[in-house]
């Protein structure tokens, strides 16, 4: 399947993040905004992270497939936390090989592999999963719907996935949408609702939660720590690109809170396949 020009390009951005992101400054403000310091691009915090563990039942001997893998977060710790086995699937080299080497260095290259992969496209045998686990992820992609058939057809009957998505809640108008100007992800928009999107895909929807509150918390965290880290990190990416990230989330924090920019977090469980 190939990818939109707008799924190239934020592939692209997202390679400069991970590039920006390896800087100690910049691990001092994930550490203090998200509890870790992977040089992590989604939201997911680490009180978070454990509820994807419980919610995945990974255990060892599992095998989980985290999708959008990015720099390692939070699959390293999940991997770390459980002693499951996992995959880590993504684009951007650098976060490839930041994953790689932060598994190394923390003793899981034996249960630990990364695959450059696209998401609608999985490279993997039918069944082969036991779990899936995607942050933020589906917000950043074109055609959402075949990357959860590709997720159903690599994990097998009865295997978990859960996934947090960033999304425009129900009724926003093209004015909230406009005040965003670059706020929130790069395609909040989905063709149709996430339940109906999973049903049509052979998932079983077993929970869904508002995270919006926690997501708001957290970027209120991100504006304080760039506030008192503002001479590192504009020495680190200039004052023109910092006063802009401090810009956004600000943008961001007011779309949360004024309810038309919403994240949730869903678990569900492989149905068994139609036909």
């Amino acid at each position: 399947m190939a990818r939109s020009a707008e799924e190239i390009a934020v592939t692209a951005e997202f390679e400069g993040y991970y590039q920006v992101g390896a800087a100690e400054v910049m691990r001092r403000l994930e550490r203090s905004v998200c509890g870790c310091d992977y040089g992590s691009t989604s939201w997911t915090t680490r009180g978070e992270a454990d509820v994807f563990a419980t919610a995945l039942g990974l255990a060892p001997g599992r095998l989980l497939l985290d999708l959008g893998a990015g720099a390692g977060w939070p699959a390293l710790y999940l991997s770390r936390m459980t002693r499951c086995s996992a995959v880590l699937v993504d684009l951007p080299p650098t976060a490839l090989r930041l994953a790689s080497d932060r598994a190394i260095a923390e003793g899981l290259e034996d249960r630990v592999l990364t695959v450059a992969a696209e998401a609608g496209t999985l490279p993997f045998a039918d069944g082969r999963f036991d779990a899936i686990s995607h942050s933020d992820v589906l917000c950043c992609l074109d055609n959402k719907a075949a990357v959860l058939r590709s997720c159903r057809r690599i994990v097998r009957a009865g295997g978990r996935m859960a996934f947090t998505v960033i999304s425009l809640a129900e009724g926003t108008s093209a004015a909230d949408i406009a005040r965003l100007d670059g706020a929130g992800p790069p395609l909040p928009v989905s063709e149709a609702p996430y339940p109906l999107l999973l049903a049509r895909a052979d998932w079983r929807v077993t929970g869904r939660e508002d995270w919006s509150a926690g997501y708001a918390a957290t970027i209120r965290r991100l504006i304080a720590s760039l506030e008192a880290e503002a001479s590192a990190v504009c020495a680190h990416l200039g004052v023109a690109v910092f006063d802009e990230k401090l810009a956004t989330q600000r943008r961001a924090l007011a779309a949360v809170e004024a309810g038309f920019l919403r994240r949730d977090f869903y678990s569900a469980t492989a149905s068994a396949r139609q036909g």
